[in-house]
């Protein structure tokens, strides 16, 4: 069995690997590790992931959000970009991923439920969260124009509680690219 599955690669587009199965990758581990040190000291960073479908950058990333969380205090906010096509939307889903990060430290949690409460709706069995997606849609404009005091104000939410900075991750943004609007934000 082992001659089966020797030499086949874990990833698979649109699937990331768990955390518990990641391995590999040391050379961009250490290299995205630092800049996320480089965070926790204060300091911007962006990191960029490319390469082919499928080779494992939506893995790496998450893990790395992982990574980030449980080594520097930092709070990963993992946005899916697929299907987004204007500032608006790119704004809203990153509320909507914000309202789902942090969701295994619950002093950060709670900071960050009280900040978008207005958009959260009903709690549903084992802390399921609806998102009020008509409060949200209705205030992606107002989101997107201040994007940069949102991030701080989300920021100053949740640094009491240990947070050291934010990281970002923006998946799937191949489909945005195009667009002039986001090309140049990206």
């Amino acid at each position: 069995m082992n001659n089966l599955t020797k030499g086949k690669s874990p990833f698979y587009p649109g699937q990331p690997v768990p955390v518990e199965l990641f391995t590999g990758r040391n050379k961009e581990i250490q290299r995205i590790a630092r800049s996320i040190q480089q965070v926790e000291l204060g300091k911007p960073q962006a990191v960029f992931l490319t390469g082919e479908y499928g080779i494992g950058k939506s893995s790496l990333a998450g893990f790395m959000e992982y990574y980030a969380e449980h080594k520097n205090n930092i709070l990963g906010i993992y946005v899916l970009l697929g299907g987004v096509s204007t500032l608006d939307e790119l704004a809203t889903k990153s509320v909507e991923a914000a309202i789902k990060s942090g969701i295994y430290q619950p002093s950060i949690s709670e900071k960050i439920k009280n900040f978008f409460a207005k958009y959260i709706g009903k709690q549903e069995l084992f802390g399921m969260i609806n998102i009020n997606f008509e409060a949200l849609k209705k205030d992606g404009p107002d989101i997107s124009r201040g994007y940069l005091p949102f991030l701080k104000e989300l920021y100053s939410r949740v640094k009491d509680a240990g947070t050291k900075g934010l990281m970002l991750i923006f998946d799937e943004i191949n489909g945005i690219t195009d667009n002039p609007q986001l090309g140049d934000i990206l």
